[in-house]
């Protein structure tokens, strides 16, 4: 069984990342309204950017389930995606990898991070 390639395996979840942020979307859009404070705008822009990417490379549309977290924990389950996110984009931006669209992507929401 030959080797699994690690840049293959990252890339894909970057991808599961972008489909989990797109099925949620809805509810973190509620809870900017809800809360403005709690979000930078700039990034959630960024992020609905990344998860309407990863929908368009999967060729399909995500179910998006109700959620009933209060704007606070929804402010916090993002910042663990991005935190996430900008932990693979740093990884894969060097590989083979570093012109996919969802990378690029999530290099925007890295430099909406750093503004």
């Amino acid at each position: 069984m030959p080797p699994q390639d690690p840049t293959r395996r990252l890339v894909n979840e970057l991808r599961t990342i972008s489909l989990d942020l797109s099925g949620r979307m809805a509810s973190i859009m509620a809870a900017m309204k809800l809360k403005p404070a709690l979000f930078d705008r700039d990034k959630v822009l960024a992020v609905r950017d990344f998860a309407r990417e990863g929908q368009l490379q999967r060729g399909g549309s995500v179910s998006s389930p109700y959620c009933n977290s209060g704007p606070e924990q929804i402010a916090e389950e993002l910042n663990v995606s991005i935190a996430r996110i900008d932990g693979l984009t740093n990884k894969l931006r060097r590989g083979r990898f570093s012109r996919d669209a969802l990378l690029l992507a999530g290099l925007s929401i890295r430099a909406a991070c750093t503004e």
